[in-house]
């Protein structure tokens, strides 16, 4: 598994449009977008993969939002796909917990899923619940080019720091009565 910047895709060796081809197929779309193109003309961008046998078969990407003036860093993650042969394998599962892993204490992750009665992407849905995502049910997206969207969230991780009481060892709290 590899989490990069976006920026440093060429140092991989791997063609983009075989990721392309990923996606688009994972979409069930017959046209392919440059998902990575665009991912590497974008600052603070990444791409995941997982290769197998020297094969991608999954792919995630992410995209730091520009905000700079809240409490917590977001990032999108987006167009999450895994090889037909290779589902059902947990591979979303393991793309997923890796950029969890990288950014999950310092950021609020976010992502958009297909909630459609008729299309729902429950395989989707069942792999970001795994990786502490909640579901929103009413912050839909209508406008989303796949049918209606809703957004999931996983909140950072964050550390909180375990208090010690100081105890006297053999006192009684309560006083006595006379």
């Amino acid at each position: 598994m590899v989490i990069i910047s976006a920026n440093n895709f060429n140092s991989t060796g791997i063609d983009p449009q075989i990721i392309n081809q990923l996606t688009a197929e994972s979409f069930g779309h017959s046209f392919i977008n440059p998902v990575v193109e665009r991912a590497m003309n974008e600052f603070n961008s990444f791409i995941g993969f997982i290769k197998e046998d020297n094969i991608v078969v999954g792919a995630g990407f992410a995209k730091e939002d520009s905000h700079r003036d809240y409490k917590y860093k977001t990032m999108f993650l987006h167009s999450f796909s895994t090889r037909r042969d290779y589902q059902g394998r947990g591979i979303c599962k393991q793309l997923v917990n890796e950029f969890v892993k990288k950014f999950g204490k310092s950021h609020l992750l976010y992502l958009q899923v297909r909630i459609n009665p008729d299309n729902m992407n429950e395989g989707a849905i069942r792999c970001y619940e795994r990786n502490d995502f909640l579901l929103i049910p009413q912050a839909i997206n209508p406008s989303h080019g796949d049918g209606l969207n809703s957004f999931m969230v996983r909140i950072p991780t964050i550390s909180r720091r375990k208090s010690k009481r100081r105890s006297k060892p053999n006192q009684s709290r309560r006083r006595k009565r006379r």
